[in-house]
């Protein structure tokens, strides 16, 4: 049913933005350049082909998740080790390099004659000058050109390495601006869209889905989900564990399944909400050196200072978000590894498991590493201050190895294989020859995070 009310979306979003388009093209426009009042008949097609070639791309997409033998055909690798990018090439890599290519060139061809003779034949435009106009438009490409080619480096530098973000990583912004990374996208991505609207009209049309789709998620969040949104405040407990642990307990959701005689797995694991503490969720205005005496998670540990203490609170929460990646229902052998307050969401799932479990006999192993031993009291434990930092891919061998899960190597009948090949890429699927020191048989899902 999920999937179903998501595929609607997208649908219904994209036919309504194509219709607002092609609607409000007749009203009075604000923008600078209003290129339906010249050039009616282009920015029509140009409206017409942008949201075919979306609605194209979300059929694509949707069979590439439906079908099995549509992701086998796509997937066929053309070559092992792309030249400079040392990534593979696979069908529908390329497949998906034309179709972006196709899609902003195409534009050119009917629009380029037709701007070149209207703006050729003006010597200047908005009393301008030509060459002002050209130099800041030069200089405007030069910068989005920047931010596009900064973009794709630090995804490659992400895609390589997962475990580190190099500018995000720096200790000062991590300890005095931890939302540096959100608050700058958003307020670019805002100023980007009001900006590029108020130059053209037509770049408000090809928006349009995009803010459909953001004014109905912020719809959702405020009104929809177990508590009803953000709209709603909702009873809850804090309670202090001890060991710098909070705990904050929410009241059961009522459900049919709950009136059935027989016993019955009624949540979800690693479902995980967005809090909102209306008595300390404010922005101070405290002086600089004290902001970090400030912080929302200090607030609320002082809430209740004294260990096992307990305070009733109110809160406003998000829906809880589902992990996308339903796997671990169907698979044998489970292994967690998690660092920190990371714990909770394995713990969830170990719940789930502890009542799932039973029924297709699977197995289940949770590696927790920590930074001192403080914080928790278990036999056995990795502490990266004493051990230093954990590396995954032995962990993960050891939890294999003696479970029948694991080869010396590359059996002759095995059709698809995982290898470990370093710590922040734990497992890397292959069709062709593993060059591991030891092979996964059988891997059938894998989640690196939620």
């Amino acid at each position: 049913m999920g999937t179903l009310l998501q595929i609607m979306t997208l649908i219904v979003t994209i036919l309504a933005s194509a219709a607002a388009s092609l609607v409000t093209m007749h009203f009075w426009s604000y923008a600078t350049m209003c290129s339906e009042e010249y050039f009616s008949y282009h920015t029509r097609l140009h409206i017409i082909i942008y949201y075919g070639f979306l609605s194209l791309t979300l059929c694509l997409l949707f069979l590439h998740a439906c079908s099995s033998a549509v992701r086998s055909f796509v997937g066929f690798q053309l070559l092992a080790n792309v030249p400079l990018l040392g990534q593979r090439l696979t069908l529908d890599g390329l497949f998906t390099c034309i179709w972006i290519s196709v899609l902003a060139f195409d534009p050119v061809i009917y629009w380029f004659p037709t701007q070149l003779e209207f703006w050729g034949d003006q010597t200047q435009a908005f009393s301008v000058h030509h060459n002002t106009l050209l130099l800041s438009h030069k200089l405007i490409s030069y910068l989005f050109s920047i931010t596009v080619a900064a973009h794709g480096i630090t995804y490659i530098d992400y895609a390589t390495d997962g475990s580190t973000i190099p500018v995000t990583s720096i200790l000062y912004l991590r300890e005095k601006h931890y939302n540096l990374f959100y608050y700058t996208h958003v307020i670019c991505g805002n100023v980007i869209f009001i900006a590029s609207c108020i130059h053209a009209s037509t770049n408000f049309y090809l928006l349009l889905s995009g803010l459909l789709l953001w004014i109905g998620d912020w719809i959702r969040r405020l009104f929809f989900g177990e508590t009803n949104g953000l709209s709603t405040k909702t009873l809850a407990t804090i309670e202090n564990l001890g060991g710098n642990w909070i705990r904050i307990s929410l009241p059961a959701t009522r459900s049919s399944k709950g009136l059935l005689e027989k016993p019955l797995m009624t949540c979800e694991p690693a479902l995980y909400y967005y809090p909102n503490v209306p008595s300390i969720s404010k922005r101070t205005t405290g002086k600089s050196e004290k902001r970090l005496e400030n912080e929302w998670t200090w607030k609320l540990g002082a809430l209740v200072p004294n260990f096992q203490e307990s305070w009733p609170l109110e809160i406003r929460l998000e829906v809880p978000y589902r992990i996308n990646d339903m796997g671990y229902a169907s698979v044998s052998y489970i292994v967690c590894i998690v660092g920190g307050t990371g714990v909770t969401g394995a713990l969830s799932l170990a719940r789930w498991w502890l009542y799932a479990g039973s029924i297709n006999n699977s197995r289940f192993t949770l590696i927790w590493t920590l930074r001192t031993a403080e914080l928790l009291e278990v036999k056995e434990s990795h502490l990266s201050s004493e051990n230093g930092r954990l590396d995954p891919a032995v962990i993960l061998e050891q939890a294999l190895v003696g479970n029948g899960l694991v080869a010396d190597a590359p059996g002759p009948g095995a059709t698809q294989r995982a290898c470990v090949e370093t710590q922040s890429k734990i497992v890397k699927s292959k069709r062709g020859g593993c060059q591991g020191t030891w092979v996964v048989e059988d891997l059938s899902w894998y989640m690196s995070r939620y």
